[in-house]
């Protein structure tokens, strides 16, 4: 099984072929399975975020700790330029809507409630890992609510 990130927004979100987007974020349709996270969401449009693994595990630095170190780094760069990508995608969307949404969930356990609700900033996506954690729902404002 694997994580599985999903973003919600007020616009239509592109889906890429997935023939071309191999080996980097890019955004999918959502499969059959994945329909059971659609509640969890205000927002009308909702895609699955695909990182450069080709699913969600490698949002996270260190996930390929069993390989050699070049490796690892390797696999952490391709890490940080997704997290990158992924702001810019969610700064774009703030830029003309108040808020995204997203849910990172495990396969296979996408019926599960969100075992928290964070608030987060485009700034929090700054780092080298992804600001979340298996189970959160996070509300992406352009400034941080008080």
């Amino acid at each position: 099984m694997c994580y599985a990130l999903f973003i919600g927004s007020d616009e239509p979100l592109p889906v890429e072929d997935l023939t071309t987007a191999d080996g980097r974020f890019h955004l999918e349709e959502l499969q059959p399975g994945h329909s059971a996270v659609l509640p969890l969401f205000s927002k009308p449009h909702v895609r699955y975020a695909s990182s450069w693994q080709g699913c969600g595990c490698g949002w996270f630095p260190g996930t390929l700790l069993l390989q050699r170190k070049k490796t690892r780094a390797d696999s952490d760069r391709k890490t940080a330029r997704d997290i990158s990508q992924l702001r810019q995608l969610i700064e774009e969307l703030l830029s003309r809507h108040d808020r995204v949404e997203l849910y990172l969930g495990w396969e296979g356990e996408l019926t599960r409630a969100p075992e928290r609700l964070v608030d987060l900033s485009p700034g929090d996506f700054a780092g080298d890992a992804l600001p979340m954690q298996q189970g959160d729902f996070a509300v992406v404002f352009r400034v941080s609510p008080i």
